[in-house]
């Protein structure tokens, strides 16, 4: 999957990397997953990675609106009000699109979340008040369980 999401629930962090070429289906997922408590907690501090083949560019403002409306609606369903505290590692090569995101979901009042944009994973984790030394389990995906797994966390 172009989107992977994983989850270490011991450390209260959730890792979302994009992959390849992202397409609105893939975004579907990921809208599914606002509303599984057990697994997507608003609470968690969030590092959204972008892998240097990542492109952005199939997704349109339709694509953003579903997610962002997909967003308030769990947020209402839920009842949570933490805004999610995220870091952003961006390359040069999804800059653009990523500007096109933010604007977009600045319409929606709920969305206005605390965000950095670094350039490691190391300063993500530091951008979010977290151990920098945490990386090299996230990388390796140890402790966490990634979406859509119903097994027990790995490593």
């Amino acid at each position: 999957m172009p989107i992977q999401i994983m989850q270490d629930q011991r450390r209260g962090v959730r890792v979302i990397e994009f992959t390849g070429q992202i397409v609105r289906e893939d975004l579907e997922t990921v809208s599914r997953l606002y509303t599984d408590r057990d697994f997507y907690r608003f609470e968690d501090r969030e590092v959204v990675l972008f892998a240097p083949d990542a492109s952005l560019a199939a997704i349109d403002v339709e694509d953003l609106s579903l997610l962002a409306d997909s967003y308030i609606e769990a947020l209402h369903q839920r009842g949570d009000q933490t805004a999610v505290l995220s870091a952003w590692v961006i390359g040069d090569h999804v800059r653009a699109e990523i500007r096109l995101w933010w604007e977009f979901s600045r319409d929606h009042s709920r969305l206005r979340e605390p965000r950095s944009v670094v350039s490691s994973l190391e300063d993500a984790l530091s951008a979010l008040g977290l151990p920098e030394d945490w990386a090299d389990d996230l990388r390796a995906r140890q402790g966490c369980r990634i979406f859509e797994d119903t097994g027990p966390a790995t490593g």
